[in-house]
This record gives C-alpha cells, structure tokens and sequence, in this order.
C-alpha cells in the first residue's frame, strides 16, 4: 500500500498510515457480502445460533487489531524489501494451512496443543469454531491467547510503522 500509493507519500503531508488501513477497510467491504452467504449456509446447515453466536463480534474484532498490526509491518516491510509483496501471498497460505481454517481444531492430537498458542490465527480460529460450530462460548485460554497475539502485534506493527515513516519518502 505504500508502494502503490508512493505519490501520496511524497505529494502529502497527511499522515501515511492511512495507506494500509484504507487497504484493509477495502478488503473489509470487499469481505461483508461472502458473510452473508456464510449466514445463509450457517442457517441452511443448522448450526447452533444462540446468544454464543454474539462471540463472533469479539472475535472479528481481535482478528481486525492483529491484520491492523501484521498489515502495518508488511507494509513497512516492503518498503525497504520489494520481494514482500511477492511472497507474502504464499507465505499467507501457508500460514492458513497451519491454521485450523480447513480442518476442525479437535482433530489436532492434543500433543499438538500448543501449536494453538504459537500460531497468531491457531487459537482465535478454535475459538471461531467453537462459537460458530459448536454453539458455545469460546474456551477463555483461547480468547486471552488470540488477545496477547492481537495486541503484541498490533503494538510491534505500529511501532515500526512510526519509526521508519519518515523514511518512506527516501526508500520510494
């Protein structure tokens, strides 16, 4: 988003973190129409809805800080190194396939526990799953990890965004 948008970087004094989070909000909007098919499906599959479904906004919002501060070190990242923007799709996919997004989180063998906590999606998905698919609250070990995760890079992501933005200008 900085490189796409490099001649507002050196055109404009506005503050440059507008860049990626206008990306995010676009990849947002570009996200809400796939819920509602999911909302459908859910419905027509007869998952559990109940007052634990309402868990999912917490969730979404943990998962928003965390693609906040991961989408800011990506961008500040590719900035000094061009060769992100090409790898981070596959690097991405990857990282889903280690997630519990196409397989069930009970399926991990629970020596495989504590692949939850190291990977910054593992839990926040298991307590996605638990709240969508199982109709109950998500575990609180989950949530406090996805939470940790979320805030530590968001914090670390911001950070570097700020210290090397004046940068931006040069690099470009």
């Amino acid at each position: 988003s900085i490189i796409g948008g490099g001649a507002f970087v050196l055109n404009t004094r506005l503050p440059r973190m507008i860049l990626p989070l206008s990306a995010m909000c676009n990849a947002l909007l570009t996200f809400l129409p796939s819920m509602v098919v999911y909302i459908a499906f859910h419905a027509i599959s007869r998952h559990p809805i109940g007052l634990e479904t309402f868990w999912a906004l917490p969730i979404f919002i943990i998962v928003f800080f965390l693609t906040v501060g991961l989408s800011m070190l990506a961008a500040t990242g590719n900035v000094y190194f061009r060769d992100i923007a090409s790898f981070l799709p596959y690097i991405t996919r990857i990282w889903l396939y280690l997630t519990p997004v196409i397989y069930l989180y009970t399926e991990v063998p629970d020596s495989m526990d504590w692949f939850f906590y190291a990977n910054p999606l593992g839990s926040i998905f298991a307590a996605w799953q638990q709240v969508l698919f199982e109709g109950s609250s998500p575990s609180p070990k989950y949530i406090l990890v996805g939470i940790i995760w979320s805030t530590s890079l968001l914090f670390l992501g911001l950070f570097m965004f700020l210290r090397k933005e004046r940068e931006f200008a040069i690099r470009i």
